[in-house]
C-alpha cells in the first residue's frame, strides 16, 4: 500500500530539437481533431487572442465549434477587449461567430440561487460563490452527451509559465514551494503542508533533470486548482483538457527554455492547421 511515483520515468535529456517538439504538438492536436470527429461531439471552445486556444481552434475549426469569450469589468457592460477583438478576427476567417459575454465579478446574491448552489457544491466550496461565464454557458443547455468543452489547460506548462514568475523554484524545499504557491506562504501551516507534499509524492526525487518549477506547476497547481476548474465546468457540459499529455510533457519539458518561451512550436502548428491565421497577431 505504499504510494509510488508514476511519472517521470526517465532522466531528462535537454535538447534543442524544436522541429521534433512541433511535430509532437501537431500529432497531438491532429489526434484531438480525429477523436472529436470519431465521436461526433461538437466542440465548445472559449476563444481568446492567446496561443493555447488558437491551437485548439485551428485543430477543431471544421467541426462547427461553438465559440465564446467574455469581458470582465466593474460595470459588467463592456463588450470589447483585446481578447474579444482577436477572437472575432480569428472566427471571421472561417465565417464563424463568437458569443461575447460582458461580465462583472459575482456578488454574494449570486451564491443564493439554483446555479450558485450547484456551483459551490460541485467545487467543494473551493472556487468562490459563482462563475459568470459558466452561468452563461450553462444557460445554453447544450446536450451533455453531444458536446465536449475543450479547455486550453496545459499549454502554459509546455511553455514553462512558472519559470517567469517571482516565485520560481530553484531548490526543492517546503519554503520555496510555499513561496511559489503564494497563499499564506510564510505560515507554519502552509510550509508543513508542503513538507508533507514533498515526502508523500517523493517530489525531491522526481525531477530527473527537469526544472522543479515545471513539475510543480503541473502536479500541484494543475492537480488542485486545475482539477477543481474542470469539476465546476461539468455544470455546463462534459469537459476535457486540451494539452494535458505526458507525451507532450516528455518532449517540451526537456526542450531548452528559450525555445519553449518563444511559442514557436505553437505558431508553426497553427500555421500547419490553419494558415489563414498566420497574419493575426497573438495577444
Amino acid at each position: 500500500m505504499r504510494l509510488a511515483r508514476y511519472w517521470p520515468r526517465s532522466t531528462a535529456k535537454i535538447h534543442r530539437d524544436l522541429d521534433g517538439a512541433t511535430q509532437k504538438l501537431y500529432d497531438h492536436l491532429e489526434s484531438l481533431r480525429k477523436y472529436l470527429r470519431h465521436t461526433g461531439k461538437r466542440p465548445l471552445l472559449g476563444l481568446t487572442g492567446g496561443s493555447d486556444s488558437r491551437g485548439l481552434f485551428a485543430a477543431l475549426k471544421d467541426q462547427s465549434p461553438y465559440l465564446f469569450t467574455w469581458v470582465r469589468s466593474k460595470s459588467g457592460d463592456q463588450f470589447s477587449s483585446a481578447d474579444t477583438k482577436a477572437a472575432r478576427r480569428i472566427a471571421e476567417k472561417f465565417d464563424l461567430e463568437v458569443d461575447v459575454w460582458p461580465l462583472k465579478s459575482p456578488s454574494l446574491n449570486d451564491a443564493d440561487d439554483r446555479f450558485g448552489r450547484a456551483f459551490r457544491k460541485s467545487t467543494a466550496y473551493y472556487r468562490g460563490i459563482a462563475s459568470g461565464w459558466l452561468r452563461k454557458l450553462s444557460e445554453k443547455n447544450f446536450a451533455y452527451d453531444d458536446h465536449l468543452h475543450v479547455r486550453g489547460f496545459g499549454g502554459e506548462i509546455l511553455r514553462g509559465f512558472y519559470q517567469e514568475t517571482h516565485g520560481r523554484i530553484t531548490a526543492v524545499n517546503a519554503s520555496q514551494l510555499s513561496n511559489a504557491y503564494d497563499v499564506n506562504s510564510g505560515s507554519r501551516v502552509t510550509r508543513e503542508a508542503f513538507a508533507r507534499f514533498i515526502e508523500t509524492t517523493q517530489f525531491d526525487q522526481a525531477l530527473m533533470g527537469r526544472d522543479p518549477s515545471d513539475l510543480f506547476y503541473w502536479e500541484h497547481r494543475m492537480g488542485t486548482w486545475g482539477s477543481i476548474a474542470m469539476s465546476e465546468a461539468d455544470i455546463a457540459g462534459r469537459s476535457m483538457v486540451g494539452y494535458n499529455s505526458r507525451d507532450l510533457f516528455d518532449v517540451f519539458l526537456c526542450l531548452e527554455y528559450d525555445l519553449r518561451e518563444g511559442r514557436q512550436s505553437f505558431a508553426d502548428v497553427v500555421r500547419m492547421l490553419a494558415p489563414e491565421l498566420d497574419e493575426l497577431e497573438v495577444v
